[in-house]
């Protein structure tokens, strides 16, 4: 068993770093995975329309998964990697292109709050807003033409985060998967655009391979392609029902996030030079 787990997640990791490297870097791909996505979350939306709740499909499998909330995260992540591409492929960042990336990361951190809010995970739903206050919302021109300079060179998209933000937006979503009972491979699909950015030497590579992985995420649950995404078929992803979640932990975890997130608005605000990369 144990043997079992170990390869359902190296397996995962590897496949989604070295997939993900490929989508950072090259655009005509991300269309790809863009057109196929679309198609595929028209089929998620009406499986998950017309599936019951004993239904073991990808898109109702996951206890406390409302159709809602499907529907929320697939249609920001598709819009998400179209407007990025869009940016990347015409090298173009300034105030006003930073406001909509701002707006679509400020909707994904929101649909998870308000489903923590929902489940009475208030203290992660507090993190979480803390999260979207120290999301970098005015740039100088000095870092607009930096950003610019980098689209250019990589080809690929940019965003400015600090390192300290990307691993505090990694817990809190980690919580929050875990307090809605999600499958484990929620959490684990966290790790690879970390890793992507850490491997490429920058940060602001994150946001790109995030919302790729994601809509890639959604995607491989509608089609079940791969054992890994089959419920029941790996340790990463149980039957419904299967696995259940400590309360306790998950308010100690969403307290932790709050105290934390304070402490690195305190330092932005207050210790240091705001949203320095």
């Amino acid at each position: 068993m144990i043997i079992t787990v170990i390869f359902d997640i190296l397996f995962f990791l590897v496949f989604a770093i070295v997939l993900l490297h490929f989508l950072v870097l090259d655009g005509s791909l991300v269309w790809g995975l863009f057109g196929v996505g679309v198609i595929f979350t028209a089929f998620t939306l009406w499986k998950s329309s017309t599936a019951s709740k004993k239904d073991t499909t990808a898109v109702n499998w996951e206890p406390g998964f409302t159709n809602w909330f499907i529907v929320a995260k697939a249609a920001t992540s598709a819009a998400g990697v179209a407007t990025m591409n869009i940016f990347r492929i015409n090298g173009m960042y300034s105030a006003n292109t930073h406001f909509v990336v701002v707006g679509f990361l400020n909707l994904n951190i929101l649909e998870a709050a308000v489903r923590d809010i929902e489940l009475g995970y208030f203290e992660n739903a507090a993190a979480a807003f803390v999260l979207m206050v120290t999301i970098p919302y005015t740039l100088s021109a000095e870092d607009i033409y930096i950003l610019n300079e980098k689209t250019s060179e990589y080809h690929c998209f940019v965003f400015p985060l600090t390192i300290l933000w990307v691993f505090l937006y990694t817990s809190w979503n980690g919580c929050f998967t875990y307090d809605d009972n999600l499958s484990w491979l929620t959490r684990l699909i966290l790790l690879p655009p970390i890793m992507v950015a850490l491997l490429n030497s920058d940060i602001e590579l994150w946001m790109g391979a995030r919302v790729l992985l994601l809509l890639l995420h959604l995607l491989l649950r509608a089609i079940q392609i791969i054992w890994i995404y089959k419920p029941g078929g790996s340790a990463l992803t149980p039957i419904a029902g299967s696995i259940c979640n400590s309360v306790t932990a998950c308010r100690i975890w969403g307290r932790v996030n709050f105290l934390l997130m304070c402490i690195y608005a305190g330092y932005l605000f207050i210790g240091m030079e705001p949203f320095s990369s």
